[in-house]
């Protein structure tokens, strides 16, 4: 299922807090044009780029801003269509108590969720489609989720492809996961085969259970299907760890292979034993290098990627230079249909 305009949630969710309520908002938001999800947009971007800074994510608030601001405005475009007709609505009240969560929000940790969108920006967008109608994201249902069948996404060969606004449903019925999602409520997961599967909702696994592989995460919050297949903590700071094994709880830290700890990760300029940098950062020549952000020149090594050359997951090494790569429309229900149709 599309995920990439839901709430701007794909977008809200990488922001990571730590500077304290009294932190000052720069100048600059970058502009989306008008609207209520532009507003929004506008308010929220300055201090989601603070917090990325803070928290080791982005090196440089314009950095930040200038890594986000194409893929945004994508993202806004879509978002508000959404709400032009009718299918999102938008709480001004939840925006407002958003905008002031994540100033006081702590960094995010690989294990619990935390982060300014989970702590104080859900239901800022909320769906109004109806149960048994056509979507194609959570965020238009009222339910919160929008499914697609086995049938559905082995029909679907387009990017754009309509599912079905659905409620979860209950631990042992039947259930349907694809791309890390499935039928089943957050306490919960559809146990089957890994990748687009059908299955049946289990409640999620204690510490110490055994567990194997599947398409969700199995075991409970805080804890990871470890190298033993038994759901083991995420590692502490200083605690064990191995490059194989499960990431640190701390989103800062990495397992150093010299010491087998976790340790807080590297700064741009340090050495590095391959990985293990901060995030806007890589390994080249056993230094870690800033990597290169929207507008910089940029060059792809022998067996790389485009993808990876920036560090911005959605910007992309085009004719030397990192930029965003030309995009479709932002998918709708009628756009879905319409591929539909013409696959048939």
């Amino acid at each position: 299922m599309p995920k990439l305009i839901s709430a701007l949630a794909a977008i809200l969710a990488i922001g990571c807090g730590g500077l304290g309520s009294r932190a000052k908002v720069p100048d600059g938001a970058a502009p989306f044009g008008t609207g209520v999800v532009a507003d929004f947009a506008n308010a929220y971007l300055p201090l989601l780029c603070q917090y990325d800074v803070a928290c080791h994510v982005a090196a440089t608030f314009d950095g930040c801003r200038a890594d986000l601001s194409a893929y945004w405005e994508w993202s806004v475009r879509g978002l508000q269509g959404e709400i032009d007709t009718g299918r999102v609505s938008y709480n001004q009240d939840r925006a407002a108590s958003c905008l002031n969560a994540i100033q006081t929000a702590p960094c995010p940790a690989s294990t619990d969720g935390r982060d300014p969108y989970a702590l104080g920006c859900r239901g800022v967008f909320q769906g109004t489609v109806a149960t048994g109608t056509a979507c194609v994201y959570d965020i238009e249902c009222a339910s919160g989720h929008c499914r697609w069948s086995l049938d559905q996404a082995n029909a679907c060969s387009s990017p754009c492809c309509a599912g079905t606004c659905a409620t979860l449903v209950d631990v042992g019925a039947s259930c349907f996961t694809y791309d890390f999602s499935s039928d089943c409520a957050p306490t919960d997961y559809c146990k089957g085969p890994a990748y687009v599967s059908n299955g049946t909702c289990q409640a999620r696994l204690p510490q110490g259970e055994p567990c194997g592989v599947s398409e969700e995460e199995p075991c409970q919050d805080g804890l990871t299907c470890g190298e033993s297949d038994t759901c083991v903590p995420f590692p502490k700071d200083g605690q064990p760890c191995t490059y194989s094994g499960p990431p640190c709880d701390n989103y800062d830290s990495y397992c150093d292979p010299m010491r087998g700890t976790c340790q807080a990760r590297l700064k741009v300029g340090a050495p590095c034993p391959g990985y293990g940098c901060v995030g806007y950062a890589q390994c080249l020549n056993g230094i870690c290098t800033l990597m290169p952000g929207a507008g910089d020149a940029c060059t792809v090594p022998d067996g790389g990627y485009p993808g990876s050359t920036c560090r911005w997951y959605a910007t992309s090494c085009i004719d030397g230079i990192c930029q965003e790569p030309t995009r479709a429309p932002p998918c709708t229900v009628d756009i879905a249909q319409q591929d539909a149709g013409a696959q048939d």
